[in-house]
């Protein structure tokens, strides 16, 4: 018969290894607010995971039937490294903002909240549909994205649209402009492999 001690000693080792997981559950906000006890690094798990699968289901959803490469403009605080991980693998259209490549559909992430195995971004996406404004400015509109994850992996659940034009783009975060290399990192490596 099993002793009590044993069963807490059991349940507190499976607590030890649930919350030492790597990258599967968390407290991120982006952006941070100075009142916070979350993180605010967009430069690992769960925050990359989320970046990923919030682009993915964006273009698939609003680039169906069209053809071309679309940009993500990532925040400053993403690293080249996560920034270029989260093009890749978010879809074989997406590619990082970059000075040269400025006319294309871009994807505007401006906040990031990972609560447990809950999560939101807010995206601007390009209504490409309508065209151009008469300015000759893309028209945007702000999509919230709900997720749900953590332990598994990241999906999303729903989506908010907001009224076309009503948010202004964020400053752009040109790739490989200004990076820092991670500490630690030889200059080159963690580079996505082609």
């Amino acid at each position: 018969m099993r002793t009590n001690r044993t069963i807490a000693a059991g349940l507190l080792g499976l607590s030890a290894l649930a919350l030492g997981l790597p990258g599967c559950v968390g407290y991120t906000t982006y952006p941070a607010a100075n009142w916070q006890l979350a993180s605010d690094d967009m430069n690992g798990p769960p925050a990359d995971e989320i970046m990923i699968e919030s682009v993915r289901w964006a273009v698939d959803r609003y680039e169906a039937g069209t053809e071309g490469p679309v940009a993500i403009n990532l925040p400053d605080v993403v690293r080249d490294r996560t920034y270029s991980i989260v093009a890749y693998r978010a879809g074989e259209r997406v590619e990082p903002l970059e000075r040269d490549r400025a006319d294309l559909p871009t994807y505007h992430l401006t906040r990031l909240w990972v609560r447990g195995d809950k999560a939101e971004v807010d995206l601007l996406r390009p209504v490409t549909e309508l065209g151009a404004s008469p300015t000759g400015r893309p028209i945007i509109q702000a999509v919230t994205i709900y997720l749900e994850g953590g332990l598994r992996q990241w999906r999303v659940v729903r989506a908010r649209h907001w009224r076309i034009g009503t948010d202004a783009v964020p400053p752009l975060h040109y790739f490989g402009e200004g990076d820092e290399p991670l500490g630690g990192d030889a200059e080159g490596e963690g580079e996505p492999e082609s």
